[in-house]
């Protein structure tokens, strides 16, 4: 589910896509077709490690150079190095830092934690975090309706999941849990994936709740909008409830969950699922915090934030004389003059004045990003007095934020004015700034103290050449 999030985003990017694996599931292959994504099976059995060779060979009708994504854990190091030799820009998906080594250009892990994992070898960007959590636009979409939800008081529709597959051995470990009285006059639906309904009916014939069997869920947005509680698998599903603030217990059904489950509870004091934590969830209603808690691990943007990541789409230019107007109707954009130090609108003339002396200034750095005809920001590091340091300035136009570019535009104008001669960049961010302070932090800057600027609070990050790594 997460490769067709990431797919989708992507050919809404400009990019085609398409599947190779070996996908069994119908409803997973009737969705790949509903949506137009290519998909070339793959026969044989799936082996503990995949052979380089073998992929190779898979691969050999595809484009060299195309993005690759591989999501598995039979994808070792061999292969990894294999493909990248090939020709290929290598995007991995990971879980748990597995592996000794990872050879790839773009590193994702979406779960919680993965900041604090040992990741050694020849990676380029590193994407870690549910920020990054790979969801289809639906549930972008979603997200407002989310927002407005009122919960009940007491979770009276229930969602059991725990995944596409057949997971009757974990159905059947779990069933005690929903034999308890608090369900008596509840509605439990449980999404069946390939279990047979006879089944599911017997193992749960213990619980009083009135039961509903899906087979098949085309809305899984609309299906939570309608959940008031969700007991599921320690996978995807997880970040989907987030986003649309769903109150949820987990279930480990495999070894790669246990960090997931683990960094929930940790986090968001998200249980796993007992007799005594349905019991709770059902008496103690839906909490307001922990709901707001979720909501803010997930925005529903990160497949959208990695497509990016794939293509960014933004080149950058030293600023000239031309881009006057283009800087001022920024600088004057209303986010941006609240988030600054000097709230106040700027005056034309005052920045004409300002941008022409600026302009030459040559040993400060100032560059504006285009997507092709289109303005998407600047960026400029400003000499400070009786200093080395160069302070930093960024801003983002309206139809390009939301969309994770802020840290690449400072990637990209960092490597360029270090290069140019620039030893230190600075960065004053007003505490409650918290798009900014993401950006920043992502982009590699430190946080190092805090003081008043101009009569405002400020957190002040910093970003040298030694901590800098450059991303390709």
């Amino acid at each position: 589910m997460r490769c067709l999030a990431l797919a989708q985003w992507a050919i809404r990017a400009g990019f085609t896509a398409r599947f190779i694996g070996r996908i069994l599931v119908p409803w997973v292959l009737d969705y790949l077709a509903r949506k137009h994504i290519p998909f070339t099976p793959l026969e044989d059995e799936a082996l503990n490690e995949e052979r380089p060779q073998d992929l190779l060979e898979q691969l050999e009708k595809q484009a060299q150079g195309a993005w690759l994504v591989l999501d598995g854990y039979h994808f070792g190091s061999d292969c990894q190095k294999a493909v990248r030799n090939a020709g290929f820009r290598l995007l991995l998906i990971d879980d748990y830092a597995h592996l000794p080594e990872y050879s790839c250009d773009i590193l994702l892990n979406q779960n919680l934690g993965a900041e604090e994992l040992p990741y050694k070898g020849d990676i380029g960007k590193r994407l870690l975090g549910p920020q990054f959590a790979l969801l289809r636009p639906e549930f972008a979409a979603a997200r407002q309706q989310a927002e407005q939800k009122k919960l009940p008081d007491s979770p009276q529709n229930i969602l059991l999941t725990l995944g596409g597959g057949d997971f009757s051995e974990h159905l059947r470990r779990i069933a005690p849990c929903f034999a308890i009285p608090e369900f008596y006059g509840r509605i439990l639906r449980v999404i069946a994936g390939v279990m047979p309904e006879d089944y599911i009916r017997r193992v749960l014939a213990g619980c009083p709740a009135q039961l509903e069997i899906l087979h098949r869920v085309d809305d899984m947005p609309a299906l939570l909008l309608d959940t008031d509680l969700c007991i599921t698998a320690g996978g995807s599903t997880c970040w989907e409830l987030c986003c649309l603030g769903v109150p949820f217990l987990t279930v480990e059904i495999a070894k790669n969950q246990r960090g997931v489950i683990a960094g929930l509870e940790r986090a968001v004091g998200i249980s796993q699922c007992s007799p005594e934590a349905l019991r709770d969830a059902m008496k103690r209603g839906n909490s307001a915090t922990i709901r707001q808690s979720i909501m803010a691990l997930v925005l529903g943007n990160g497949a959208r934030r990695v497509s990016y990541r794939l293509s960014p789409p933004f080149s950058l230019r030293s600023a000239q004389p031309e881009d006057s107007a283009l800087v001022l109707s920024l600088a004057n954009d209303r986010i941006v003059r609240e988030t600054s130090f000097s709230p106040e609108l700027i005056t034309e003339a005052v920045h004409c004045q300002w941008f022409t002396n600026r302009l030459h200034r040559t040993a400060e750095p100032f560059y504006l990003a285009f997507d092709g005809p289109h303005f998407v920001g600047y960026v400029r590091f400003d000499a400070a007095c009786e200093s080395e340091q160069h302070t930093v300035t960024v801003a983002v136009t309206p139809a390009y934020r939301g969309k994770g570019l802020g840290a690449e535009l400072l990637r990209q104008a960092g490597a360029c004015a270090f290069s140019s001669g620039v030893t230190c960049a600075v960065a004053w961010i007003r505490p409650e700034n918290l798009d900014s302070i993401r950006a920043f932090t992502a982009a590699g800057f430190i946080r190092h103290g805090a003081e008043n600027v101009r009569g405002f609070p400020a957190l002040r990050f910093i970003l040298t050449p030694s901590r800098y790594q450059p991303c390709t």
